[in-house]
């Protein structure tokens, strides 16, 4: 090979490696722009400050609990709260309820979703505590939805709900489980989630939302877990009538 076409292919190769490193560089420094924009993006990320309720979050920027559920509605839902015969006179109110909720709107507690899924929410959680507060019952005056936050406690707490025979989670030793505040706790899972979805359509009619759109899948009877944890092989249990090994 004659010493001409020889230098030409060493420049060439070098013209080539030269580029090689110019495209890596140019394709590195492309990437390392685009990492930088997403990190600036992410830490430019629109935030909104509407005062005491809710301030410094992309939450804030939509529409907060004050914008959609006003004094009167609050009164409506929970009406016969403060009724003689209620448990808890005085107790519940609606700038309670607000306060309390301020603490989480910044982080997402009824601020996402837009308008429906925001009032779907709010008549949710409602839901959930009128049920578990209630002193209605069938035949009382405006039926047993009627009576939401009428308790703030359970009436009987020597009333325990630990099961000794129960091992697979049990209570831990030396605590007491029994209802108090506005969501406690209760055995009868499947009746008590059937109130709770009455409960949750009844707000969605006064809030003049409709129980027609309350969503699907509203009980726990059918659903998959979400994500699952893995049980351990000492966990499995056996099938088919098949003894375990060993």
């Amino acid at each position: 090979m004659k010493r001409k076409t020889r230098n030409k292919i060493v420049v060439t190769v070098l013209l080539l490696g030269a580029a090689a490193v110019l495209i890596g560089g140019t394709l590195a420094l492309i990437l390392t722009a685009g990492t930088w924009k997403v990190k600036l993006k992410e830490s430019q990320e629109k935030v909104c400050n509407k005062g005491w309720e809710c301030s410094g979050t992309k939450y804030c920027c939509n529409q907060t609990i004050t914008d959609f559920f006003k004094v009167y509605q609050f009164e409506n839902l929970f009406a016969k709260r403060n009724f003689p015969v209620a448990k808890a006179v005085g107790f519940w109110d609606y700038q309670a309820f607000i306060t309390a909720a301020s603490l989480f709107e910044n982080q997402g507690f009824c601020t996402t979703g837009g308008i429906d899924m925001q009032m779907m929410e709010l008549c949710a959680f409602l839901g959930h505590v009128g049920a578990k507060t209630s002193c209605g019952y069938g035949v009382a005056t405006g039926g047993p939805t009627a009576w939401g936050l009428c308790y703030n406690h359970e009436m009987s707490p020597d009333q325990g709900y630990c099961d000794d025979s129960y091992t697979q989670w049990p209570c831990v030793k030396g605590a007491e489980y029994y209802g108090r505040g506005a969501i406690p706790v209760y055995w009868g899972f499947i009746d008590e989630m059937n109130v709770i979805i009455s409960h949750y359509q009844y707000y969605l009619d006064l809030m003049g939302f409709g129980r027609e759109r309350s969503g699907l899948n509203l009980d726990c009877a059918e659903q998959a877990p979400f994500n699952p944890a893995p049980k351990k092989d000492d966990e499995q249990q056996p099938t088919g009538g098949q003894k375990p090994s060993g």
